[in-house]
């Protein structure tokens, strides 16, 4: 959800409360409030058309001039102004629309509230768990494609259960390049959907490729791992492995 959705929905709600409010207060009835002589349910109903039309309150607020000044205001400018002032303010709907928009629009705030909070507790969880040790890793050595024989199905099959993957790529008989890197996909879709990508990776001298993946990120399904060889402008492919992720 992104700021511009969080502006347009706050601001549904205060359309839908503006008009549940009614018709808009008279020109008597705002001075009455401006010297304060309304009360009550009057009183509360123009304090909020201040609240929801800003423009109003401006208008309220602001200084008067002496009277001898030559930028005074005739009584024909002045009625021209509040007219332009209220003319935003929509003529009240029937009851049962104003009721229906209200609804929908608090509903939208509160949806898209939940998901705003949500984000904000599933980006503090990740941290927490970043940085702190991590246990119960489940490490797996990967072979290429091509060294697990040509069986029907030649995907490596990754055990069930909530463990995260520490996974060992093995690179057999490929050549040393500078720099490595690693890209997963999903195979789910056609063309396959590019989940995370990786650059400068080093090799280990035992000829593998570390990377850590968690659980979370892999649901049940079918993936593959790509190894690239970086050397200057070069980007060649060096081992694939496809993965299978059973169902728990």
């Amino acid at each position: 959800m992104t700021k511009n959705d969080w502006h347009e929905a706050v601001q549904a709600v205060s359309d839908a409360e503006l008009a549940s409010l009614g018709e808009p207060p008279t020109d008597e009835e705002v001075l009455a409030f401006s010297r304060g002589e309304l009360t009550g349910v009057a009183e509360a109903r123009v304090r909020e058309y201040l609240v929801h039309v800003p423009e109003l309150l401006d208008a309220l607020t602001a200084p008067f001039p002496p009277e001898d000044a030559p930028s005074v205001l005739t009584d024909a400018e002045v009625a021209g102004d509040w007219k332009r002032i209220r003319a935003p303010i929509k003529p009240a709907r029937p009851w049962y629309i104003r009721k229906g928009w209200a609804i929908a629009a608090s509903v939208t705030a509160l949806a898209l509230g939940g998901l705003l909070m949500e984000s904000h507790q599933t980006n503090r969880r990740l941290e927490h768990e970043l940085a702190e040790p991590r246990t119960n890793l489940d490490n797996r050595l990967l072979l290429p494609d091509g060294e697990r024989g040509l069986g029907e199905d030649r995907a490596a099959t990754l055990p069930g259960g909530n463990a995260d993957f520490v996974f060992a790529a093995a690179l057999i008989n490929a050549p040393r390049y500078d720099a490595y890197a690693v890209a997963l996909l999903d195979l789910a879709t056609t063309p396959s959907r590019l989940l995370y990508s990786a650059n400068g990776l080093r090799r280990h001298t035992d000829n593998t490729l570390t990377i850590f993946v968690p659980r979370a990120f892999l649901p049940a399904g079918r993936y593959r791992l790509v190894i690239y060889g970086l050397q200057e402008s070069r980007r060649d492919v060096l081992a694939t492995y496809t993965l299978r992720v059973p169902r728990n």
